[in-house]
């Protein structure tokens, strides 16, 4: 198991770095990869860094609701 949890860390970390220069870091697919990746560190009792994720991954789903409301 251990060994799962360290690959899906590299890999969401990879797939984060570039989603980022793909398409920003205020993307709702980086939203979903902070969250996913918050999971990983559940996994591991990291939980400052399962904090700091899904709250970053909060505030770009907020940011990302607020500006897409068309009236």
């Amino acid at each position: 198991m251990a060994k799962d949890v360290a690959a899906a860390d590299s890999l969401y970390h990879k797939a984060l770095a570039l989603q980022i220069f793909l398409v920003g870091d205020e993307h709702m697919e980086v939203a979903y990869t902070l969250n996913n990746l918050g999971w990983v560190y559940i996994d591991r009792d990291d939980l400052a860094t399962v904090d700091s994720l899904f709250r970053r991954s909060l505030a770009i789903r907020q940011n990302r609701s607020e500006t897409s409301i068309q009236v």
